[in-house]
């Protein structure tokens, strides 16, 4: 499974199933519900996946993080359909193997954030194909199973 720089992201196992598993990190879903100057590329993002028949991949902690706002807020009817929203999507748990996939990533690479190692573990879990956030820095790490890491604005749609 290779990326090819300006070249388009067609690994080995998208190619023999035809279904592209994508990660979203939590940023991602901020944009889209609280408003953003990045929203347009996310919504931009979300058509090529349903053209695509791409699968979104996120983790459990994506949705503790997207929580605290509207709990924050009292706003109860908020929580209940940020949780209902992903109910359409692959959700990783933090489980054993996500645990020992942080562990190896926090002992490669020590200045991983905790929260980042977690949701790239999940991503290896998961295998995924792509996962995209807004932290360019993460796209230096090399994560088993995880075909490409790319922050939002390197991504271009029509590329991948």
């Amino acid at each position: 499974m290779a990326w090819h720089q300006g070249g388009s992201l067609r690994p080995r196992i998208a190619q023999e199933l035809e279904i592209m598993r994508v990660f979203w990190d939590t940023n991602l879903f901020v944009y889209l519900w609280e408003g953003s100057v990045r929203t347009r590329q996310v919504e931009a993002l979300i058509n090529w996946q349903h053209q695509h028949e791409a699968e979104l991949v996120t983790s459990t902690l994506t949705i503790g993080e997207l929580l605290v706002h509207p709990l924050r807020q009292n706003r109860e009817d908020l929580a209940d359909r940020y949780l209902a929203s992903f109910s359409q999507l692959q959700v990783v748990a933090f489980d054993e193997s996500a645990a020992y996939a942080f562990a190896q990533l926090r002992a490669q690479y020590g200045r991983l954030a905790p929260p980042d190692a977690i949701q790239l573990g999940c991503a290896s879990v998961a295998a995924v194909d792509l996962f995209i956030t807004n932290d360019r820095r993460l796209a230096r790490y090399s994560v088993p199973r995880v075909s490409a890491i790319r922050a939002l604005g390197d991504v271009e749609i029509g590329r991948i």
